[in-house]
């Protein structure tokens, strides 16, 4: 997928000032740099990534505008193996989870006082579509408001008080139905890893070989299992923040989500990711439009 080199777009943008730093993600990475500077496979998985909206010189273009300006990659807080968490049954029977002493799911910062204890304040919005005769969670497919039809999804908050008992256990031993609601999609709680969680042994591996923070920030927990799609091999563990954005990484090195993907901390492992079947679906509309499919070798033979 390399293409010519005597032209690069976007070698009028402006450079940052040399000296600027850039925070938790990296040092400055200089000035502009193009497409054909990346690796090969990392300038390969962004002009697979980009194949149905841009071309070569448009991925090029995108890579010169980016480059100088730094990845936003977590950080400035404390790693998260040094904050501690708990998960704490309440009355409502499902586990808060508590870091430092502070429940994340409670609506305010200081619990209320009650006549019979302390309660946390909890609050949640609940949202559902009607046309004045049916009823659904979410809207219908294909049903998307037209400009005059601004109605919005109806939606009525709730709130309630939890009062935490004195049961607690490993936050990675409460299965995510057992957890609280709100907030658990923020990548405070740590991957289940009770009996029978999926992909329990592969996790685990990761950890105990790499440690549990996210393998690309070394700030959040790592909790998704991150894979190069066209190998298949498992790259390491990382968190939701890194796991949706790392990819797009304009830098050839100086920046710690490029020093990741150049290097992916589990690459000695030689870890193959064990759904990647399932991972491959994703890519069916841009083998359908480009024609080939470069994932052959990674297909089941029947």
């Amino acid at each position: 997928m390399s293409g010519p080199e005597e032209h690069r777009p976007g070698d009028d943008h402006p450079t940052p000032e040399p000296s600027k730093p850039i925070g938790p993600g990296g040092t400055n990475p200089g000035p502009p740099t193009g497409l054909e500077d990346l690796p090969e496979r990392r300038r390969e998985a962004l002009l697979w990534h980009h194949a149905l909206t841009l071309d070569y010189y448009g991925v090029d273009e995108l890579v010169r505008e980016t480059s100088p300006w730094p990845c936003p990659v977590p950080g400035g807080l404390a790693p998260a193996s040094r904050i501690r968490r708990v998960a704490v049954l309440g009355n409502d029977n499902r586990y808060h989870l508590l870091i430092d002493g502070h429940p994340i799911c409670a609506h305010t910062k200081h619990p209320r006082r009650t006549p019979t204890g302390s309660a946390w304040p909890h609050q949640d919005s609940c949202h559902w579509w009607t046309d004045g005769t049916y009823y659904r969670l979410q809207r219908p497919p294909g049903s998307l408001p037209a400009p005059t039809d601004l109605r919005p999804l109806a939606a009525r908050p709730v709130r309630w008080l939890v009062y935490l008992t004195e049961v607690a256990t490993a936050p990675e031993l409460v299965e995510r139905a057992a957890r609280c609601p709100i907030n658990v999609r923020l990548g405070h709680w740590p991957r289940y890893l009770g009996e029978g969680a999926p992909m329990r042994r592969l996790i685990t591996t990761l950890m105990d070989a790499l440690g549990p923070e996210c393998h690309a920030c070394g700030h959040n927990l790592g909790i998704y299992i991150d894979h190069d799609h066209f190998s298949g091999y498992v790259r390491g563990l990382v968190c939701p923040h890194c796991n949706a954005k790392l990819d797009t990484c304009p830098h050839p090195s100086r920046c710690r989500w490029a020093d990741y993907l150049n290097a992916p901390p589990a690459a000695p492992l030689r870890l193959r990711y064990p759904k990647i079947s399932k991972s491959l679906t994703g890519h069916r509309n841009r083998i359908a439009y480009l024609g080939i499919d470069p994932f052959t070798h990674l297909r089941p033979t029947r």
